[in-house]
């Protein structure tokens, strides 16, 4: 069992050297003590030990220092990845040959190493240094040769291993963005549909299932999987490739361009500037905070090019807050709904509990239908006002006529959405009903 202390470089490390077995195995080496035939151990060194590292080839040269457990390149205070950067310093800790090639060897140019191809060395704590030499390929093309100093000793080691050296500063590039604590405070994004913002419950303006809601174009309730989906992207964004740090004419960045911002509770955000398609997965992009243009993924942005109308949640009311009264005032006729701890009551006669249940039922699944894109009359014909047993306690909803078959629905900040003028008749034929 791994300890409770173990970092995760240590567990990558470890999976990392079995890895390196397992290729060995799996390409037909032995894995038994023959010098020959088996697993090689070329150098043997505590990762934990190492503070610097460097590598060299006849095109990079990259040099990476620790510093507050974080690998930073010397040169440049651009940001890394910590897990390439620690996976590289293992490989050259944990260094295994499949075979050796030749000892006591005077002419090493047949072997690519004088001059060597690469040279990678890693610094420890005591100061001492650890230098691999690597040259061409082998004959099979299935490693490359490879001397340590100090060992007159010529190995071969298999590709993945030089491979993994020869990451450059661009290889390096950390392409993770911060994840947000969920759950967000407010979300807000200008896509091919004007800006959109979303916020999160005002006390006293609205109840919705998602505790968001609409606050631009429009005050609206907002779909709980709409913003579940959003606080998802949120919480693991990655980019796909770092481009360089110069803006060019085909990543279409400008003033124009849509973006994405989202801050959570801890005050966190992320900012994304989104410009034309990359291809058909991805797009070009530029994070607030991170330096130089990327490329991303276009699925999880997808909402972007969506209309408000697209995000509404499916019902006026949510259940979850809990009715505890409602007062419905029309032109002729208004009726009073109680609930207390002993019993239920509408117009102060007494209501069964399965009358109750239906009533508050039938309230609770009125649907959505779009938002509001028509003038709409100024009069309400008819307003409920709600008492909730939490927070906001009072609200109250004017609705107005619309089209021929809707009502619009007021929070307090103008009718805005319309739902089904059937859904509502019924419910209130229903009332009727009840207390004749």
């Amino acid at each position: 069992m791994i300890k409770k202390g173990l970092t995760l470089l240590s567990v990558l490390s470890i999976l990392l050297v079995l890895s390196i077995i397992a290729s060995l195995v799996l390409s037909g080496v032995s894995t038994e003590p023959d010098q020959q035939a088996g697993l090689i151990v070329v150098s043997d060194v505590n990762f934990n030990e190492v503070i610097a590292m460097s590598i060299t080839d006849n095109a990079n040269s990259l040099s990476l220092y620790l510093a507050d457990k974080q690998w930073h390149v010397e040169g440049t205070e651009k940001q890394i990845d910590q897990v390439k950067a620690s996976m590289i310093s293992t490989h050259l800790c944990y260094v295994y040959a499949d075979k050796i090639i030749a000892q006591d060897v005077s002419d090493l140019s047949p072997y690519g190493l004088s001059p060597a191809k690469a040279t990678a060395t890693i610094t420890t704590k005591s100061g001492e240094n650890h230098t691999f030499y690597y040259g061409v390929p082998t004959s099979d093309k299935t490693g490359v040769y490879m001397m340590k100093e100090g060992s007159n000793t010529v190995y071969t080691v298999i590709n993945e291993h030089y491979d993994q050296l020869l990451s450059n500063i661009a290889d390096l590039q950390d392409l993770s963005i911060k994840a947000l604590e969920t759950p967000l405070a407010k979300i807000v994004f200008r896509g091919k549909n004007g800006i959109i913002s979303f916020d999160k419950q005002m006390e006293g303006t609205y109840i919705t299932s998602s505790n968001f809601a609409i606050t631009q174009p429009v005050i609206a309730p907002v779909s709980p999987y709409v913003i579940s989906t959003i606080e998802q992207t949120a919480s693991k964004l990655r980019l796909n490739e770092f481009l360089g740090m110069t803006l060019k004419d085909e990543y279409g960045i400008n003033e124009e361009s849509i973006w994405f911002s989202c801050i959570d509770e801890n005050g966190d955000a992320i900012s994304i500037i989104f410009g034309n398609d990359f291809d058909d997965n991805f797009r070009y992009c530029q994070v607030d905070g991170k330096e130089g243009y990327y490329t991303i993924g276009k699925q999880a942005f997808e909402f972007l090019s969506f209309p408000a109308s697209e995000f509404l949640d499916s019902h006026l009311l949510t259940p979850k807050q809990g009715i505890i009264g409602f007062d419905l005032k029309e032109m002729d006729e208004s009726f009073t709904f109680k609930n207390t701890d002993t019993r239920y009551t509408i117009n102060d006669s007494s209501l069964s509990e399965q009358a109750a249940t239906n009533i508050l039922s039938m309230l609770s699944q009125i649907s959505i239908s779009g938002m509001v894109d028509e003038p709409v009359n100024d009069t309400p014909i008819f307003s409920l006002i709600l008492t909730l047993d939490s927070a906001p306690d009072i609200i109250t909803l004017n609705f107005h006529t619309y089209r021929n078959s809707f009502y619009a629905v007021d929070f307090g900040y103008g009718p805005n959405i319309y739902v089904p003028a059937n859904e509502i008749d019924s419910w209130i034929n229903t009332l009727q009903s009840t207390i004749k």
